[in-house]
């Protein structure tokens, strides 16, 4: 009569090792599957190397009232945009600023995420064309000064001076878009169908690193209101743009 084995402690602990790691694998991939779509949205996305530089000029200062961004967009309002604004029709647009931290053994943690919304109209009564960034009016007489106005952003206090640590690099991304979802309801309808109404420039990154020296203090140019959450805790999670 053959006699038993004696059991193989270290093989089955073994065999047990590599089942709960492949189940923890499995369950970590199952968890990325189902965030993807959200840090898609979250996430910038890389910018091709052949994509127009919205962004020409623009800048993150650190001064003793805070990190201030200096913000030049060079996009264009097409005819679409400019026959709406002729007629009445308001549009509003949105700047947005978002300040990350690399970290290698994670996704970069994010430490703000701005933003300030434009509404530009024109009143047919006055004759003239009406920027609104939160409670700051301001009238021009051509729509090209109202729009110059908007794309030229100075000394948006984005973060606090203590926010951000010398010597380190962060990660600067810019965006400004169109927002459709504020157009009327019956131009809401031909957004649909019509990209003419479509402007974005996504994502755009911005050269940035502090350093241990503050910029000066400039003249206030422009500040506006932000419209935006206030800056989220240390080690809060990301929110999508």
């Amino acid at each position: 009569m053959p006699c038993c084995k004696k059991p193989d402690f270290f093989a089955a602990r073994t065999a047990l090792l590599a089942c709960l790691l492949a189940f923890f694998a499995m369950q970590g991939a199952l968890a990325q599957t189902q965030e993807a779509p959200a840090q898609q949205q979250a996430a910038p996305a890389a910018v091709h190397a052949d994509a127009p530089d919205y962004f020409a000029n623009s800048r993150l200062r650190r001064t003793p009232q805070g990190y201030m961004l200096d913000a030049n967009i060079h996009v264009e309002l097409n005819e679409h945009l400019r026959d709406a604004l002729t007629r009445g029709v308001p549009l509003y647009f949105l700047l947005k600023v978002r300040v990350e931290q690399p970290r290698w053994y994670w996704k970069n943690r994010l430490i703000t995420l701005r933003a300030i919304q434009f509404r530009l109209v024109y009143h047919t009564i006055t004759r003239n064309w009406r920027l609104s960034v939160g409670k700051t009016v301001r009238n021009f007489d051509s729509l090209d000064e109202a729009i110059y106005a908007m794309l030229h952003i100075r000394n948006w206090n984005v973060l606090p001076p203590d926010a951000l640590k010398a010597d380190s690099d962060y990660l600067v991304w810019l965006r400004f878009r169109h927002e459709t979802g504020n157009l009327p309801a019956l131009f809401q309808l031909d957004n649909l169908a019509n990209s003419d109404w479509q402007l974005d420039t996504k994502w755009v990154p911005l050269d940035f690193h502090v350093t241990d020296t503050p910029s000066p203090n400039e003249q206030v140019i422009d500040s506006p209101e932000d419209t935006g959450a206030a800056p989220p805790p240390a080690g809060a999670q990301e929110a999508a743009p």
